[in-house]
């Protein structure tokens, strides 16, 4: 079988035809590249299903493996769930494996990546945790951020420095999410299916022990590899989902962020708002963030300004309104009740949020008004991967030591 072949002009990379992104490094492909009329075989697939689905098994075994040596999955041994903290760390490195077989398999630094996750191994087992709402949850909850940065490397390679590299690890890690989304739901509908079908049967079956035990957690180990190999698999044949879905949440996204701005300021005393409250206001701004990167890195960035530009730009302005009341409230409890490793993590990753999410608002409305070109936006985007995952090593390395002893 053969078919017409375009060629990116920043890498030299074929491009399957109607693709948007070259798959290799990123770059928009806008009318750059002219098919030419020589007759190509298909090549064979890049990612060798049968070696995904082989991961995809260890990273499903790797979570029962502890059991053998008395870790169990749901139960707290020492004031201290072993897989809450060590999650991550069952399936990222097989993601990073897969990636680095199909995309980057001479790189030098290809060689380098296991160094980092047993690292992060040996950060997140060596302290003895004392007060694990202190520091337990804020080294859990940051360790696959930083993980992530690896995984992106992986995906990367060498052009994990330029900005066309870092926007298709974005892209990547969108389409990701959507995937596992999906097969998650999938995988929900098929056991319901089959425990009705039981029921139906006449069948008497004790299901909750299988489930619990080994369909769920293994199911979601495994279904994290299955759904990065999609994802490749997806940008690599042409455009995917996650822009589509960012573009449609948008406009409701919006809606929500202003509603939360206006209670929160005709509630205030910024000082009185509770901690699960400034989670919530913390997950939403996360959120506001992954919908820009995901719309705008899939932008045409010689498109005129649109409707959802203006939308983008009214939704960045209340959110960073947001972060700064999230700082306020922060701020107050820490002097109240002192710095813990929750406050003070919470407090270092508002100051990057304002710092994003205020930088790309004052870009947005500079390229709204054709003072600053498009570009200067995504890479103010892409600079902020490394801080991300930055802070999370370091809150991850030096929290527990400190505010175990403190």
């Amino acid at each position: 079988m053969v078919e017409a072949r375009s060629t990116c002009t920043a890498c030299g990379t074929a491009l399957v035809d109607g693709a948007r992104f070259c798959h290799s490094c990123g770059t928009a492909v806008v009318d750059a590249t002219v098919p030419t009329s020589v007759e190509v075989a298909t090549p064979e697939p890049r990612s060798d299903l049968r070696f995904v689905l082989w991961l995809a098994l260890a990273a499903a075994a790797a979570i029962k493996v502890s059991a053998l040596f008395g870790a169990d999955l749901y139960e707290e041994t020492g004031g201290s769930t072993f897989h809450f903290r060590n999650l991550s760390l069952f399936v990222l490195p097989f993601v990073a494996w897969f990636l680095v077989r199909t995309r980057q398999p001479q790189t030098q630094i290809s060689r380098l990546l296991p160094l980092p996750f047993l690292a992060g191994a040996l950060v997140a087992n060596i302290w003895h945790l004392g007060d694990p709402a202190n520091t337990e949850v804020v080294l859990a909850l940051h360790l696959p951020v930083a993980l992530l940065l690896i995984v992106g490397v992986a995906h990367a390679g060498d052009g994990w420095r330029t900005v066309e590299g870092r926007l298709a690890f974005i892209r990547f890690t969108g389409e990701w999410m959507v995937h596992y989304v999906l097969l998650g739901l999938g995988g929900l509908a098929l056991v319901g299916l089959t425990a009705g079908g039981f029921e139906v049967l006449g069948i008497s079956a004790d299901l909750e022990y299988p489930l619990t035990e080994w369909i769920l957690p293994c199911g979601a180990m495994g279904a994290v590899v299955i759904a990065a190999w999609m994802a490749d698999r997806r940008l690599e044949t042409g455009d995917g989902i996650a822009p589509v879905l960012a573009r449609a949440f948008t406009p409701l996204f919006a809606v929500a962020v202003f509603v939360l701005l206006v209670g929160s300021l005709t509630a205030g005393d910024f000082l009185d708002m509770d901690r699960d409250a400034l989670v919530l206001l913390d997950v939403l701004l996360l959120v506001v963030l992954g919908l820009l990167l995901y719309t705008v890195s899939a932008r045409d960035p010689q498109a005129p300004p649109t409707w959802l530009d203006r939308i983008q730009i009214a939704l960045l302005v209340a959110a960073v309104v947001l972060d700064v009341i999230a700082l306020i409230s922060t701020l107050g409890r820490i002097g109240e009740w002192g710095l813990t490793a929750n406050r003070t993590a919470a407090l270092g990753i508002n100051l990057i949020l304002l710092a994003q999410l205020g930088g790309s608002a004052w870009l947005a409305i500079a390229a709204l008004r054709g003072r600053r070109p498009f570009p200067d936006l995504l890479r103010w985007q892409s600079r902020f991967l490394p801080v991300f995952a930055a802070w999370a090593t370091v809150v991850m390395v030096a929290f527990p030591p400190i505010f175990d002893l403190v």
